[in-house]
């Protein structure tokens, strides 16, 4: 996500078989971090100030810890050595941070999960960057969606739906 939208998505198989969730995400995360690299790379040449780390955006908690080094690796996450350690030498070197984000907004599981048409829709503007525009113009109807709003998402306020004239 660059400035409210998505840059970069893909989703595929995974080439391996991991034993764990954890270390299905821990994956994941090396994988990520890699194209993140990349970016900053490519930025970077083209005279961007990369000063602050890149928010690499987790919904699995064992998964940060152990990157961050605050967990031990257990047994089913030893194979991962090689990827834990070049993850966790790119957040010593501040080129990436780890922020946690709850499984509800996580933009990823558009490609991954079968989701509800709710959940898919909010994703969905999150990711093409219809939410921070409804954040700063309130006002304004986007037409040709359905509107959600978090609230509306997660059962607090009613949905509202707006039609193309």
């Amino acid at each position: 996500m660059m400035n409210g939208g998505c840059v970069h998505n893909t989703a595929k198989q995974h080439t391996t078989i991991d034993a764990s969730t954890t270390a299905s995400e821990l994956t994941e995360q090396y994988l990520c971090s890699n194209h993140i690299m990349g970016f900053r790379n490519m930025m970077g040449e083209m005279g961007f100030d990369l000063s602050e780390p890149t928010v690499l955006y987790q919904d699995n908690r064992p998964a940060i810890d152990i990157a961050n080094n605050n967990r031990q690796i257990s047994k089913s996450t030893k194979h991962m050595d090689v990827r834990v350690f070049k993850v966790r030498e790119r957040i010593e070197d501040q080129e990436v941070y780890l922020g946690y984000v709850s499984t509800c907004e996580m933009i990823a599981d558009l490609g991954t999960k079968a989701l509800g048409a709710r959940q898919f829709t909010y994703l969905r503007d999150l990711m093409n960057g219809y939410t921070p525009v409804r954040a700063r113009y309130p006002g304004m109807l986007f037409k040709c969606h359905l509107v959600l709003s978090r609230g509306e998402l997660f059962g607090d306020v009613s949905v509202t739906r707006v039609f193309k004239s």
